[in-house]
């Protein structure tokens, strides 16, 4: 047993003097680099699972259960916007006292102090001391002042949590089976609208809708999925069609952050020729808030019903499809299908889950299952898409699952 264990450390110990050598002569960055970030992370969580004991996991949950309690309770009250950021002239980051802090936010200085050191134990704030206890932003507190993470974290603990939370009472009323219909969804039985689809509930409140759309709006899976695919082919196709033909459908594309990011790298794809889909409030929002889109065709629409844009070159689907069940994507699926031409293709981004899952896709799989959806393995994709009348040409995923999947008329 202890040289299994033994065994299992020199392997990790190899990876992580690897990589520290690439890191000192310049080969790796961990910043830019996300797939080696992400297997170094891995390698973290597997030194944890090798090293601890069974009885260890157990009490390993109190401290994460705690650290989220306090980060809830910071992001609420505002505590981290609280803060000061930037760096004295002798080098070290601005700090607060818990007594400053305490006062800016009309709270008990106790009561700051202990849900601060909670996070400063977990590595989110750095503490320093000299005539009072203080403390300053680390990278990652500094990260939850910014707009979009503080809806990503909002949307986190006032719409996801709670539906976790509810999960058992759910199945205690619809038996012990996989949620499939999009009104019935556990989200909706959390909020007490039954009946409702979760965009239902989503965009019924407006502070709610703006705060799913912005925490939607992260653009780290395009740029992973991107760097495995390559988009230069669409950009020397240009010229083979006519200007009224549209090269590029993004279905379901929020405010067009993919579109974005995708005239960025590829300046020469003519904006008048790409269109950006989604549901009429969406494409209304996009309209009044993303003037460099003001080029492109901006079509309201729902994608369970009829493709309204015919015979474009690619149709896009980005993280849309594991927000529903399989028959619910089938169906998706096929009213694309219905309007591709003999050239057309469409690309399918998504998390093309490991079996086993790791730990995230694990995670991400059951937050999908909060609105009757999955995340799902290539084999699977493959069945829905042959299902809808297509068939896989190719399959770009990177390490940690995020990727593009090719698809064609079968």
């Amino acid at each position: 047993m202890d040289s299994t264990i033994a065994d299992k450390l020199d392997t990790l110990a190899q990876t992580l003097s690897r990589v520290a050598q690439n890191l000192r002569v310049g080969t790796t960055s961990l910043r830019t680099d996300t797939t080696q970030r992400m297997k170094l992370v891995q390698t973290g969580e597997d030194l944890i699972n090798t090293v601890s004991q069974p009885e260890d996991k157990v009490h390993l949950y109190l401290p994460q259960l705690c650290h989220l309690t306090a980060l809830r309770l910071f992001l609420k009250w505002g505590a981290f916007d609280k803060i000061p950021q930037g760096m004295r002239p002798n080098g070290q980051p601005l700090t607060i006292s818990y007594f400053e802090l305490a006062g800016k936010l009309g709270a008990d200085v106790s009561l700051i102090t202990r849900l601060g050191k909670v996070l400063v134990a977990n590595g989110t704030l750095e503490q320093h001391v000299d005539v009072a206890e203080r403390v300053a932003h680390t990278p990652f507190s500094h990260l939850l002042t910014t707009p979009q993470q503080k809806a990503t974290m909002e949307l986190l603990f006032e719409d996801h949590l709670p539906a976790l939370m509810a999960l058992p009472p759910y199945f205690d009323h619809f038996g012990r089976i996989e949620p499939k219909d999009r009104l019935q969804t556990p989200v909706a039985f959390a909020a007490g609208k039954l009946g409702s689809t979760a965009w239902d509930i989503i965009h019924s409140d407006d502070r709610r809708r703006k705060t799913f759309m912005l925490a939607m709006s992260t653009g780290l899976e395009w740029a992973v999925a991107q760097s495995t695919y390559d988009f230069s082919w669409l950009v020397k196709e240009i010229a083979k069609h006519p200007e009224d033909r549209v090269l590029f459908v993004d279905v379901g594309g929020g405010r067009g952050q993919v579109l974005k990011k995708l005239f960025q790298a590829h300046p020469a794809l003519p904006r008048h020729q790409c269109a950006l889909e989604d549901l009429p409030d969406i494409i209304d929002q996009a309209k009044r808030d993303e003037p460099e889109l003001a080029d492109v065709q901006m079509v309201g629409m729902d994608f369970h019903k009829e493709q309204p844009i015919k015979g474009a070159l690619v149709y896009y689907i980005r993280r849309c499809l594991h927000d529903y069940s399989d028959e619910a994507c089938v169906g998706i699926l096929q009213q694309i299908a219905n309007a591709m031409v003999s050239d057309s293709k469409l690309l399918i981004s998504e998390t093309v889950i490991n079996n086993p899952p790791t730990a995230y896709q694990g995670a991400m799989d059951l937050m999908m299952l909060l609105l009757s959806g999955k995340e799902r393995t290539l084999d699977t994709f493959k069945e829905m898409v042959e299902r809808a009348g297509l068939m896989v040409t190719q399959a770009c995923v990177a390490y940690e699952g995020s990727g593009i999947i090719e698809c064609v008329l079968a």
